[in-house]
């Protein structure tokens, strides 16, 4: 495949704003405007889908998709991904990247339910390290049988393996550059960077770009400036921020969030998909308080009779609470190894009953989360909760949630101390993060006295339970000689938060 002319190349001047379009790109051609993707879409979607995809010169070749929580980012994203793939060859191949795993998969996700069986005449990889496949293999064995046949083993099988006349790298570098579109990290690209010398990309999509450090978000680009002509960064700034040991504020700014600041033109989606209206304006007043934030599932049928559905379970859990969040007051305090990490029990009690409590009503465990800032917390969890985690139950970090959507969302706050240290769980950005992941039902438990160090002012508490009323008896599971299936995971998960949350403890 042919480079890009010098014209239409992003040139490091465009990169670092020097040359900032004033305007959003809205003209694409007939076939596009009439295309199901497209028309799929609400109306301020498919104004982000435009701006990806213009054909216009004045907007510029960097593109910027912005929107709060469950406004569809991925779905217009991966919409725009499929359209480029059957209508703009001249966008081909294309690169999408982020720099987690899961956030990869579900944008690859969402585009191969875009394609359907249609996959014919596109050659599709999704790149992963070993360690990565088997994680996802505990975690969620459809998806990892979804990405199969698209993974760089696969290809090497279809070919019968590698010609003894070709290094690895080498064979592995000829088949990158026969693809139409390639999945992957952005620590996996630059791991195997000697094998992408023969992959052109002409667009770049960096997902979950707001929670990308500046470098990180040029590294692909400076691997292939050479070809790249489309630079579309997608994320909500709002939500979670890029991460560095140092701690020093300039790197915990994004690229996104400092073009953004500068005013590069951007396309806001505001229609949300995803939360019944309590949870939505518990998240639009917390959290998106000048932003509009409309609620496309308010005439739904279907979420409105879900969503009722779930309202008389939680009537009967929790009397006299009135609404889909439920805000809960455990006073026990909470149990630490230093600053480096924290657990409450009496926290991971209330949880343990309310999870029971939901599944005895009727809810099935694989529509609840169980989410918590802290690894020690989340590895208890895990292990009081191992038998609802078998039956779907997902229980995760905050750090690893965004992407989720469950019908409940249980979050446990822990911090519960004299000294009144809320530490990272009073950071505005993992709480929109953790609070937006419901669809139905939002069950926040935690310590009432703690909350008034929250950066979040006035979160309506609406209904304000006393869990130890509960009367059900809760079986203890026997988990002394048991192996959770996923307590790799969960030991992954502490190891990789556990620098972090000594730095803001």
């Amino acid at each position: 495949m042919n480079t890009l002319s010098e014209e239409t190349l992003i040139s490091f001047q465009s990169l670092m704003w020097a040359n900032r379009p004033v305007e959003i790109g809205e003209t694409i051609n007939n076939e596009l405007e009439t295309s199901t993707i497209f028309k799929n879409l609400d109306q301020v979607q498919k104004a982000a889908f435009r701006h990806i995809l213009h054909e216009e010169k004045k907007p510029g070749e960097i593109v910027l998709v912005s929107g709060p929580a469950g406004t569809g980012k991925t779905l217009t994203a991966a919409s725009a991904i499929v359209a480029a793939m059957k209508h703009q060859p001249q966008r081909l191949p294309i690169l999408v990247i982020a720099e987690k795993n899961i956030v990869v998969e579900n944008i690859f996700t969402a585009c191969i339910k875009i394609l359907g069986q249609d996959t014919t005449g596109f050659n599709i990889l999704f790149l992963q390290s070993k360690f990565a496949r088997l994680m996802l293999k505990e975690r969620n064995r459809d998806i990892a049988d979804l990405i199969g046949p698209f993974t760089m083993t696969a290809k090497i099988k279809d070919r019968g393996g590698k010609p003894e006349d070709l290094s690895w790298t080498g064979f592995k570098s000829q088949i990158l550059n026969e693809q139409t579109i390639v999945f992957t990290t952005i620590n996996f690209m630059y791991q195997t960077r000697s094998s992408w010398k023969g992959f052109p990309p002409k667009m770049l999509v960096l997902d979950d770009a707001a929670a990308t450090t500046e470098l990180n978000s040029l590294l692909p680009w400076l691997m292939f400036r050479q070809s790249i002509g489309r630079f579309v960064l997608i994320g909500d700034e709002t939500q979670l921020k890029p991460y560095s040991i140092s701690g020093n504020g300039q790197i915990l700014t994004s690229l996104f969030e400092r073009l953004k600041m500068s005013g590069w033109p951007t396309t806001n989606l505001q229609m949300n998909h995803r939360m019944v209206e309590d949870v939505s304006d518990l998240v639009k007043t917390a959290f998106y308080p000048n932003r509009e934030l409309e609620n496309l599932n308010a005439e739904s049928t279907m979420y409105l009779s879900e969503a009722a559905d779930i309202r008389g379970v939680l009537a009967q859990i929790f009397p006299g609470s009135q609404k889909n969040v439920i805000w809960s007051n455990v006073a026990g305090t909470e149990s630490s190894t230093g600053q480096r990490t924290h657990d409450n029990p009496g926290e991971r009690e209330n949880i343990r009953r309310i999870v029971y409590e939901l599944v005895a009503c009727g809810i099935k465990p694989n529509k609840i989360a169980v989410l918590t800032g802290y690894p020690r917390q989340l590895y208890r969890l895990g292990k009081e909760l191992a038998y609802m985690k078998s039956q779907g139950l997902h229980v995760r970090s905050i750090d690893s949630c965004q992407g989720l959507e469950k019908e409940i969302v249980i979050i446990s706050f822990i911090r519960s101390n004299k000294g009144e240290m809320i530490g990272f769980m009073g950071k505005r950005n993992r709480l929109c993060c953790a609070i937006s992941r419901a669809r139905f039902a939002e069950i926040l438990v935690r310590n009432f006295d703690m909350m008034k160090q929250i950066e979040v002012s006035e979160l309506p508490e609406t209904a304000s339970i006393d869990i130890s009323k509960i009367p059900t008896e809760i079986p203890k599971e026997d988990t002394t000689d048991k192996k959770d299936e996923n307590e790799d995971e969960d030991k992954d998960q502490e190891n990789d938060e556990e620098e972090e949350e000594e730095e803001i403890a």
